[in-house]
């Protein structure tokens, strides 16, 4: 039954596309570019971030999208694995810079008024610094994220 609802899920997702341009939000590293050429077509980066699966979870869903029609190179295919359980296995953490509305919610506990908060403090003023940055967005419960704070990182793009 869970193999059907996350098929369900990936199809609905392949409907929706996703420019590979949005690669850009994930966090750098190496395979990001293997994920934007094999993923990102079919998949929203905000439910892949979300899902934080172990390395052998995240090697069985790459493999069960191979065999869906996923193309790239054995290299690439390896590349997306790797990318994914580092950066999206249970013990990552949250690039709060980036990280989407649900990957907020679903990892740090965020309400979704909280979530929603951060991201648009985040559109409209410098990149957040540390987890008292965040503390300090109105509308975020202080408490909630100093409980947190181990789970973040602060890294923005092009100095990670």
């Amino acid at each position: 039954m869970k193999t059907m609802r996350w098929i369900c899920l990936l199809g609905l997702l392949c409907a929706a596309g996703i420019a590979a341009d949005d690669t850009a939000a994930l966090p750098a590293g190496k395979g990001r570019e293997a994920v934007g050429k094999v993923c990102v077509d079919c998949h929203a980066l905000d439910v892949i971030r979300a899902l934080r699966l172990s390395k052998d979870a995240w090697s069985q869903k790459v493999n069960e999208m191979v065999d869906r029609g996923a193309q790239g190179t054995p290299e690439e295919i390896a590349a997306v694995t790797e990318y994914l359980a580092a950066n999206f296995g249970p013990e990552a953490k949250v690039h709060v810079n980036t990280a989407p509305v649900d990957e907020l919610r679903t990892v740090l506990g965020f309400s979704p008024a909280e979530a929603k908060a951060v991201v648009d403090w985040r559109g409209s003023h410098a990149a957040f610094k540390g987890w008292e940055d965040v503390a300090a967005v109105p509308g975020v419960d202080r408490a909630k994220v100093e409980a947190k704070k181990e789970m973040m990182n602060f890294a923005v793009a092009g100095q990670e």
